[in-house]
């Protein structure tokens, strides 16, 4: 997420169902991980292993893909009930509802 965001929820052991709107300006000084539950030493070094965002630019001018949506959507890895049924039923369903709205064709899901 963006450094100017606010951290997701690392205290509470069930995690955060909420989401971060990362706009597709980002720059790698932009962006910082909030997770203790997996070593992201290599990715705090280049985000693109997370969020592919400078690929996607290069895809893009070489026009082997279109434009990319306005957002990048993050959401923590590290997630269970009882936020594991508002992720399903709240959080995604909203971040589906904005992506739906701006037309997008393609989402790319990237585990981390």
């Amino acid at each position: 997420h963006l450094k100017s965001d606010k951290a997701f929820n690392l205290i509470d052991p069930h995690g955060d169902s909420s989401f971060r709107r990362i706009p597709y300006s980002v720059t790698k000084e932009d962006l910082t991980i909030s997770h203790k539950y997996y070593d992201h030493r290599d990715a705090d070094l280049d985000p693109n292993l997370i969020l592919p965002f400078e690929v996607l630019l290069e895809l893009q001018a070489e026009g082997r893909v279109g434009p990319s949506n306005k957002f990048h959507y993050s959401f923590m890895g590290h997630i269970e009930e009882p936020y594991l049924t508002t992720l399903i039923q709240k959080s995604a369903v909203d971040a589906a509802k904005e992506i739906k709205q701006q037309k997008v064709d393609i989402a790319l899901l990237v585990p981390a």
